[in-house]
C-alpha cells in the first residue's frame, strides 16, 4: 500500500487541472484542497519538488503547469 504524501497529492491536483486546459492555478486552490490533510510547509515543499522536476514552475502567488 502506498502511503499519501503531500507531494502525491499535489501531483493528483496539478494532473485534474491540465485535465481541464488550465495552464495556470493559484496556490490558495491547492491549499484549499489539501489543508486539513497537509500543512501549508508540506505542500509548498512538495510544490517546490516539482518544480524541479518540471513539472510546473512557480510564482508569487500560483504555478504554472508546463506542458
Amino acid at each position: 500500500m502506498v502511503r499519501l504524501t503531500a507531494k502525491i497529492a499535489v501531483e493528483e491536483i496539478v494532473k485534474q487541472y491540465k485535465l481541464k486546459g488550465y495552464k495556470y492555478i493559484r496556490s490558495r486552490w491547492i491549499y484549499k484542497k489539501l489543508f486539513p490533510l497537509f500543512n501549508r510547509k508540506e505542500i509548498v515543499d512538495a510544490l517546490k519538488e516539482l518544480e524541479k522536476e518540471g513539472v510546473v514552475k512557480r510564482e508569487k502567488r500560483g504555478v504554472y503547469l508546463l506542458p
